[in-house]
């Protein structure tokens, strides 16, 4: 119980900082929110979005630290989310096809690991997937 009450209150924080970023973003000012994207990622996980990122061959999941499956799959959820947001500045090109291929990696986890129904996170996964086709 005291678990769940952390994750979700966890859970809370970020995705309320998160919109806030979100709702605020300015298209002329990219760097300014990647800048931020990546401090909330560091303040979040311990880690710059490109830990991440930068290993093609390493799956994601693997890279995230948790003490329960549980808390995974919220931390998962969390950073898909940050990375979906974040492709908003990423240009095209490798770089963004895997940005995508990472966010789709955690969001298929998530929606097989998780016990909540989500339509925001199956329209992401099939944004993902054409984004990649």
């Amino acid at each position: 119980m005291i678990e769940r009450d952390y994750i979700m209150r966890l859970m809370k924080q970020f995705f309320d900082v998160l919109q806030q970023l979100v709702n605020n973003f300015d298209p002329n000012e990219k760097n300014h929110f990647e800048q931020q994207l990546n401090e909330l990622c560091e303040r979040f996980f311990g880690n710059d979005i490109s830990f991440y990122l930068e290993d093609d061959d390493v799956d994601i999941v693997d890279k995230l630290e948790a003490a329960t499956n549980q808390e995974l799959v919220a931390k998962a959820s969390m950073l898909a989310d940050l990375m979906y947001h974040r492709i908003a500045v990423v240009g095209s090109g490798k770089a963004r096809a895997n940005l995508a291929a990472k966010t789709l990696r955690l969001l298929s986890y998530v929606n097989g690991e998780s016990n909540t129904y989500s339509f925001e996170r199956l329209s992401r996964i099939a944004e993902m997937e054409q984004l990649l086709s």
